[in-house]
C-alpha cells in the first residue's frame, strides 16, 4: 500500500483579481520508491486568496487520482500540507469538527476536496497539516524547505500568465486582430478584399470584429472574401485564418466579458483610476464591448476553473499587431470595442495600425488603381499636402536600426524629429509629441511594425491640420455607375 504528500500554495494580485498556484506531490510506495510530480495553475476572477489555496489543493488531488491509475497498489493516506488555517479551518468545519458552518465563499472547493477523497476508497485517510511559511532555509525544517519551493512555484505561475495578459510575447504569432468597417465603399472593399487575401497568404489568422452591422452577411464582406481565396488557393481551412469575433451577454464566459477579459479592464482601472470605469461596466454593454477588444487581442481564454495545461489562460497566442479602421482613439472612459482596443494595445505594447495604405504595406500585395470617385475636397488636398514623401519607411528603418542600443525613447525621438524633418516631412505643432509617444509604445525596435508606428505618428501630427482646413462643396465629377463599379470589384475577385 502507498501513502502520498501533497505540498500546496497560492499567489494573489489583489489589484488585478488575478492568481496562481503550484504544488508537488510524492507518492511513497510499499516497495520503498517513490514517485514525484510537481504542477502550476493559473486562475482569474480571484478575489480571495484563500479560495486559491484551496484551488492549489484541489488541482494537486486531481492530478493524484489519475498518478494512481498507474500504480499497482492502492494509495490509502494522504498528507496536505499548507499554509492556509483557513484552508483547515473549513475543512473541518464541513466535516464537523468545528462547531460553526463553512463560510459560504469556500463550501463550493471545500466540497469538491471532500468529493474527490471519496474516489479513493472507504478506507482512504486525508490529513491536513499547517506549514510555515517564508522560512529562511538555514532556519527551515525539511518539509519548510520543500514548501518554499512550491511558494516559488506558484508566484511564477502568477507571473506567466500576468506577463503573457500585460507584456505578451508575439514574435512566433501568426494572429492579429482587426475592427473593419461593416460596408466599406468600392474603393475600400478593393483595398480590403487584397489586404485580406495578402495576410491570408502569408499564413496569419485574422481575429476580426466589423464596426457597423453587415447588410448581407459576413460572406460577402470583400475582407472574408480575400481571406477565403487565399484559403482555397492554399488547401486550408477557414477557421485556419480567421475568427469573427463574437459580442454576447456579459454572463456568457467564452464570449461576454469574463475571466481574464476582466482583469484587462482592471488593469485600465489600476492606470486610470476608478474614474476611468464607468459604473456597472462588468454587466453592461461597455463590459461586453471590453471583452471584444481582449479577445481581438488574446483569442478565447481556457474555461477550465482548474487551469493547469496552459500557463497564459488563452487557447492561442496574443495578436501580433492589431488593424483599426474604426476611427477610434485612446480614452480616458472607453465605450466602443475600437476605443478598448486602442486602449489595450497601448497597455501591452501592441502596435496598431489605423491606416489602410499602411496595413496593405504589411500585406506586401499591391492593388489594381484604385476608382477615384469623387474630385479630392479642399481639405482632403491639403491632406495629401502633408502626406510623406517616398523612401520614408527606409529613412526610419534605417535610423531605428543605427540608434536603437545607443539612444533611450527620449533621445530616439529627437533624433527621429531630425531625420524626418531633412528627408521632406512638413512639421506641425504636435509632430514631436506623437513620435515622442511612439518610440515610448515601441522602445528599441527597428521592426516593420515600429517603422509603421512611427510613419502613422506623421500622418497623426498632421491630420489636425487637414481638419483646420476650410472646406468646399464638391465639385461635380465623372462618376463610374454602380454597375460597373461592381463587376469591376467582381473582376478582382476572379483574379
Amino acid at each position: 500500500m502507498a501513502v502520498a504528500h501533497i505540498i500546496a500554495d497560492a499567489s494573489w494580485d489583489k489589484d488585478l483579481a488575478l492568481a496562481g498556484y503550484g504544488g508537488g506531490i510524492t507518492i511513497f510506495k510499499g516497495d520503498g520508491t517513490d514517485v514525484s510530480k510537481s504542477y502550476q495553475g493559473v486562475r482569474s476572477e480571484a478575489f480571495d486568496v484563500h479560495s486559491i489555496e484551496l484551488l492549489g489543493a484541489i488541482a494537486g488531488m486531481r492530478l493524484l487520482t489519475k498518478m494512481r491509475k498507474q500504480l499497482a497498489e492502492p494509495i490509502t493516506e494522504l498528507t496536505l500540507y499548507t499554509d492556509s488555517q483557513n484552508l483547515i479551518h473549513q475543512y473541518e468545519r464541513e466535516l464537523g469538527i468545528r462547531p460553526h458552518p463553512t463560510n459560504e465563499k469556500y463550501e463550493r472547493e471545500v466540497k469538491e476536496l471532500i468529493s474527490i477523497t471519496k474516489q479513493f476508497g472507504n478506507d482512504f485517510k486525508l490529513n491536513i497539516r499547517k506549514v510555515k511559511a517564508h522560512v529562511p532555509n538555514y532556519k527551515a525544517t525539511p518539509i519548510e524547505r520543500l514548501h518554499n519551493v512550491i511558494d516559488l512555484q506558484a508566484k511564477d505561475a502568477l507571473e506567466k500568465v500576468r506577463d503573457h495578459l500585460l507584456s505578451p510575447r508575439t514574435h512566433d504569432s501568426r494572429h492579429y486582430a482587426a475592427i473593419l468597417p461593416a460596408n466599406p465603399d468600392i474603393n475600400t472593399s478593393r483595398s480590403l478584399y487584397a489586404l485580406g487575401y495578402g495576410l491570408a497568404k502569408k499564413g496569419l489568422a485574422a481575429r476580426v470584429r466589423f464596426d457597423g452591422k453587415i447588410e448581407n452577411g459576413t460572406h460577402e464582406h470583400p475582407f472574408i472574401n480575400g481571406i477565403e481565396k487565399a484559403a482555397n488557393e492554399d488547401n486550408v481551412p477557414m477557421r485556419d485564418r480567421l475568427n469573427i469575433i463574437k459580442k454576447a451577454a456579459t454572463t456568457d464566459l467564452l464570449h461576454g466579458a469574463k475571466g481574464l477579459d476582466r482583469t484587462l479592464i482592471r488593469e485600465h482601472e489600476r492606470r486610470t483610476g476608478p474614474a476611468g470605469i464607468r459604473k456597472g461596466v462588468f454587466n453592461n454593454a461597455i463590459g461586453a464591448n471590453a471583452g471584444v477588444a481582449s479577445r481581438l487581442l488574446f483569442g478565447l481564454q481556457n474555461p477550465a476553473r482548474i487551469n493547469t495545461s496552459n500557463l497564459s489562460g488563452r487557447m492561442e497566442d496574443a495578436s501580433k499587431f492589431a488593424l483599426d479602421l474604426s476611427r477610434s482613439g485612446i480614452s480616458e472612459k472607453p465605450v466602443t470595442p475600437g476605443e478598448w482596443l486602442q486602449n489595450f494595445s497601448h497597455y501591452i505594447g501592441t502596435p496598431v495600425v489605423t491606416n489602410l495604405n499602411h496595413a496593405l504595406k504589411l500585406s506586401g500585395i499591391s492593388i489594381p488603381e484604385k476608382l477615384q470617385v469623387k474630385k479630392p475636397s479642399y481639405a482632403e488636398e491639403v491632406q495629401a499636402s502633408f502626406s510623406r514623401p517616398k523612401g520614408l519607411f527606409g529613412v526610419v528603418k534605417e535610423t531605428l536600426t543605427q540608434y536603437k542600443d545607443m539612444l533611450e525613447p527620449g533621445q530616439m525621438h529627437a533624433k527621429l524629429h531630425e531625420v524626418l524633418i531633412k528627408n521632406g516631412v512638413s512639421n506641425s505643432p504636435t509632430l514631436s509629441s506623437e513620435i515622442y509617444a511612439s518610440c515610448l509604445s515601441h522602445p528599441n525596435k527597428d521592426s516593420d511594425l515600429a517603422v509603421l508606428s512611427i510613419l502613422n505618428s506623421v500622418d497623426k501630427a498632421h491630420k489636425n491640420d487637414a481638419k483646420s482646413a476650410p472646406k468646399t462643396p464638391d465639385e461635380p465629377s465623372h462618376k463610374k455607375t454602380k454597375e460597373y463599379a461592381n463587376a469591376d470589384y467582381a473582376a478582382l475577385k476572379r483574379r
